[in-house]
């Protein structure tokens, strides 16, 4: 249904809650690889570029927001390049096994002596550190009450 779209629209304002959070439902609009439109608040500027990943509008002028529909409505070949580099963006920031190491990478990053089961203690009893291959580990010694 998204690939056969001309754009993907996601148009946000800048109220608040926009400025507050990342609209995921971006992240499985590029993966359909087909512009997204968007408007620049909250977390957007981080990740997008306009006219280079994804087409973005700004805040709350609906002129701007309705010049970058017409522009991909009349450029295919604009459409598909952004269309594409947008695709090539949610597999490296956005797609789940991406998102999970980037996870793993921030909590290992949260204590370089790891953490303590015996509050009060100076010494350290299980390590806050993890790789991918413990996981499966980890939850075995989970059910058995390890």
């Amino acid at each position: 249904l998204y690939a056969g779209a001309v754009a993907l629209l996601a148009p946000l304002d800048s109220s608040e809650r926009s400025r507050a959070r990342f609209p995921w439902k971006i992240a499985e609009y590029l993966a359909a690889g087909r512009p997204v439109i968007t408007n620049g608040v909250g977390e957007i500027p981080r990740y997008f570029t306009d006219g280079e990943n994804a087409l973005v509008a700004r805040p709350d002028d609906e002129e701007d927001f309705a010049s970058k529909i017409e522009l991909v409505a009349k450029n295919r070949p604009l459409a598909d390049r952004i269309g594409a580099a947008g695709r090539e963006l949610a597999l490296r920031q956005f797609h789940y096994a991406a998102f999970g190491e980037t996870l793993l990478r921030f909590v290992n990053g949260l204590s370089t002596r790891g953490y303590t089961n015996s509050p009060g203690k100076d010494h350290l009893e299980t390590p806050l550190r993890a790789t991918p291959s413990e996981f499966p580990r980890a939850r075995k010694m989970r059910a058995n009450g390890s």
